[in-house]
């Protein structure tokens, strides 16, 4: 899986956690402090993700980085 799709799949994560949770990007903005642009883009796989910003969403969407980044094949990364 190459850097693209990667980013896709976490961007799919993501979505379907907070959906899942009943927020909206705002929601999820006011829990992170990471604008919902930002947001918008990293669900769609369209921005890379800094580590620090994959913590403050992790923390959000109340789960850990490790259930994040779990099943994302990192091997060609």
């Amino acid at each position: 899986m190459n850097e693209k799709e990667v980013l896709k799949q976490l961007g799919i994560k993501l979505r379907r956690l907070r959906k899942a949770m009943g927020l909206s990007l705002r929601d999820i903005e006011a829990r992170t402090g990471v604008p919902n642009t930002s947001l918008s883009k990293i669900e769609r796989g369209l921005k890379d993700v800094e580590f620090l910003t994959i913590c403050k969403l992790a923390n959000g969407l109340e789960t850990t980085i490790s259930e994040l980044t779990k099943d994302l094949d990192h091997g060609d990364v």
